[in-house]
């Protein structure tokens, strides 16, 4: 099988080719982006002490409870930290990009704990 190189040249250009949006307090939900957007990877940390579900949607902003999520649900559980990484192929937002914690799996109940730290990377495209 052949060995797939990268130089550091596309290596810089690949790491300078997506942004960080990151929790600058506990929250409940982020906007990480209102545009035309690919997701790379999304975290979540749960500082509390009952289960939480991170969930993906293509919005502009927080969608109404009982809202499907775009990909399926992440269970975080109490005092931990999860990831989902979309590499090597990510996933198109055309709206934007909302990351939630939910205390349900189906639809969106938005946790108002504000027990959430989010970490999400992502590129704006156009």
């Amino acid at each position: 099988m052949p060995t797939v190189q990268t130089t550091a040249a596309e290596g810089s250009r690949f790491l300078s080719a997506y942004s960080v949006s990151k929790s600058t307090a506990w929250e409940k939900a982020k906007i990480v982006s209102a545009n035309n957007a690919i997701l790379y990877s999304a975290s979540l940390s749960n500082k509390g002490g009952t289960n939480l579900y991170l969930m993906v949607f293509d919005a502009s902003s927080l969608p109404a409870n009982g809202t499907i999520p775009t990909m399926p649900p992440l269970l975080v559980g109490p005092t931990d930290t999860r990831s989902i990484s979309n590499l090597p192929l990510p996933d198109k937002f055309s709206t934007g990009i909302v990351v939630a914690a939910s205390s349900t799996q189906e639809t969106l109940t938005t946790d108002t704990s504000n027990n959430s730290f989010f970490y999400v990377q992502y590129q704006d495209i156009s």
